[in-house]
């Protein structure tokens, strides 16, 4: 894979836009065409798809009922993902990573599908949601003190330097 090099020497490993995951967690993506993908994000294409046509054959449905269902579907992949980082005794699967992703490309779609038809503020409500829902993670992760070393983890894959390693501190 083709990389770019930065001012400081190191290359940015351009595979990780689409896998976003270390190499040391391969384990959580797929091979596709010699590419690795996030089973999360593939799960959440397809449920992109069913989002999209749930919203449109839902007639009759009050619109705040389907945000705030929602916004619940968005919970499974944030505590699977919070779960198997913080804890030693849950594994996640990429079973798992599959249905939850699904869950929330569900969401994802509805909402989108929301915005195509000139309804936006649902779209917005989950912006805002999902960026405190990412906050109180990171949080969490700070207070149990996993919060470096996963930044740590995941700098150290995305750039690969010529001969020298990346250091954080």
């Amino acid at each position: 894979m083709r990389s770019l090099a930065l001012k400081d020497g190191s290359r940015i490993r351009w595979a990780m836009l689409v896998s976003h995951h270390a190499p040391c967690d391969n384990d959580r993506t797929l091979s596709l065409f010699g590419l690795r993908v996030c089973v999360r994000c593939l799960g959440m294409f397809g449920g992109v798809l069913a989002g999209c046509w749930i919203k449109v054959t839902m007639f009759g449905v009050p619109h705040i009922c389907l945000v705030m269902c929602g916004l619940g579907l968005t919970l499974p992949a944030a505590f699977d993902f919070a779960a198997h980082e913080l804890s030693k005794k849950y594994r996640s699967t990429n079973f798992r990573r599959l249905v939850t992703g699904g869950l929330f490309g569900i969401v994802v779609g509805v909402y989108l599908a929301f915005a195509w038809q000139g309804i936006r503020w649902p779209l917005f409500c989950l912006l805002a949601y999902l960026a405190l829902l990412e906050l109180a993670i990171a949080g969490l992760f700070r207070k149990c003190g996993h919060l470096d070393s996963y930044i740590a983890r995941y700098e150290a894959s995305l750039y690969k330097d010529e001969g020298n390693r990346r250091t954080t501190s």
